[in-house]
């Protein structure tokens, strides 16, 4: 019994110690190859439009806090192009259904800015706008 326990241990066993090392050693070279082979490539666009996906998911469901906070990291990924107009718009929309015109007025404008062939943008802005403005009057 005693010989069958020491052909176990890989100190005893010299063939063992090199069948250890050899495996670690392939498992090793192929995670490096694995890990360089492949290069993570960060899109701020495609994660914009994703975080903008996930706000009207969060908006859907009448989350506003999340869909705040995702439309603005969407903003912060991409914020001049003229497809993060839809972003502003977006963020807008929470604030004007939350009754915060002062802070829905600004991404309504910024979103005619980028784009400022799109018709819905305008009249979401002026009805905003409006609002703001019948906030101000009553506070006098």
């Amino acid at each position: 019994m005693q010989s069958i326990i020491s052909h176990c241990h890989c100190e005893e066993h010299p063939q063992g110690a090199t069948w250890q090392s050899i495996t670690k050693t392939i498992i090793i070279a192929f995670l490096m190859l694995f890990i360089q082979g492949s290069t993570f490539v960060i899109d701020s666009s495609k994660n914009a439009i994703w975080h903008n996906d996930r706000g009207l998911f969060f908006l859907r469901m009448e989350n506003y806090y999340g869909a705040v906070e995702e439309f603005k990291i969407a903003i912060a990924l991409n914020h001049k192009s003229q497809a993060s107009a839809v972003f502003y718009y977006n963020l807008g929309s929470v604030y004007s259904k939350l009754g915060v015109y002062e802070l829905a007025y600004p991404c309504f404008q910024k979103a005619i800015k980028l784009n400022p062939d799109f018709f819905y943008y305008y009249e979401n802005y002026t009805v905003v706008k409006k609002q703001k403005n019948v906030k101000k009057s009553k506070k006098r």
